[in-house]
């Protein structure tokens, strides 16, 4: 992740400890969502500004928590 982040990080510095690849490449995250870390774990946060088209038309919410949704 050092690489997505424009880091150049020479021999002598690898203390730095970045991650080989980016964890979100690995994530399935929906157009809606976002990748995130929380509590040291990777994984798809709703984004709270989306809209749904003909979102008038349904009686319901949609809820996130933890990883993952629900519609009631």
């Amino acid at each position: 992740t050092c690489s997505v982040l424009g880091l150049n990080i020479p021999d002598w510095r690898t203390d730095l400890h970045c991650d080989e690849s980016d964890p979100c490449e690995q994530l399935d995250c929906a157009d809606y969502e976002w990748c995130g870390k929380k509590n040291g774990v990777y994984g798809c946060f709703c984004d709270e500004h989306h809209h749904r088209t003909n979102n008038e038309s349904y009686d319901s919410t949609i809820t996130c928590a933890s990883s993952s949704g629900t519609m009631s």
